[in-house]
This record gives C-alpha cells, sequence and structure tokens, in this order.
C-alpha cells in the first residue's frame, strides 16, 4: 500500500532529472528547431529517450533484485525466523511485467512535461536561455 504513496514522489523526482538533462541539452534542441526539426520531432526524441532509459533501469532493476533475493534467501528466512516461500513461474512472471510496465510508465510520465516544455519553446528562446 506504501507504494502507491511513494509512486507519484518518484515520478516527480524522475521528471525533475529529466528538465535537468533537457534543460543541458536546450541549445542543441534550439538548434535542431532553428535547422528545421518539428515540435513533435523534438518531442517524440525526448519520450523515446527516456523510454529506453525506462526499459534499461526495468532491466537492470528486475536482473539486481533478484540476484539479491536469491543471494540473501536463506539470511531472511532465518533473520525473520519464518520460512520464505518463493511464488511460483507464474505469479513471479506476472510481479515482473507489473515492476517493468510501472518502472516504463513512470519514466515516460515523468519526461512528459520537460517533452512539452522544450518543443513548445522558440528556437532563438531555447538557444539564448541555454547560455
Amino acid at each position: 500500500m506504501a507504494s502507491f504513496a511513494i509512486w507519484p514522489m518518484t515520478v516527480l523526482l524522475v521528471g525533475l532529472v529529466f528538465m535537468m538533462a533537457v534543460r543541458e541539452r536546450q541549445r542543441e534542441i534550439g538548434l535542431m528547431r532553428a535547422m528545421g526539426s518539428t515540435r513533435l520531432f523534438i518531442f517524440k526524441m525526448i519520450q523515446i529517450e527516456a523510454l529506453m532509459i525506462s526499459i534499461l533501469g526495468a532491466v537492470l532493476g528486475l536482473i539486481v533484485s533478484s540476484g539479491i533475493v536469491i543471494s540473501f534467501e536463506r539470511m531472511i528466512a532465518l533473520k525473520l525466523e519464518i520460512p520464505f516461500t518463493v511464488p511460483g513461474n507464474l505469479e513471479l512472471l506476472g510481479i515482473a511485467a507489473l515492476s517493468f510496465g510501472l518502472a516504463v510508465a513512470t519514466g515516460i510520465l515523468a519526461a512528459m512535461i520537460p517533452a512539452l516544455r522544450v518543443s513548445a519553446m522558440e528556437p532563438y528562446e531555447a538557444i539564448r536561455r541555454a547560455g
């Protein structure tokens, strides 16, 4: 249940990181717009970048977290003094798919506002603000 409270804050935090990344590339984006790139192209470019980063992060997160749980399975059971049971393969696949989807959705949603803001800027304004 706590995850539902933390997720909006995660989207906001990732959005701020994307805002900083977009702001660093503002001059480059302004030059692309000045050379003829459309607002839609800029928006899609940032969203695709967010999608790629999210997919990579989700895959790495699933691999690392699975490795940690498998490695420390015995220690967790001993410390908690309860039997540690791993869900069945189908359940694990469902959890992994949900986690993957949520991670990708978080990245795409978080990049939405920075992508909209920078794609709406006029080329001169983007180049001038970046300097």
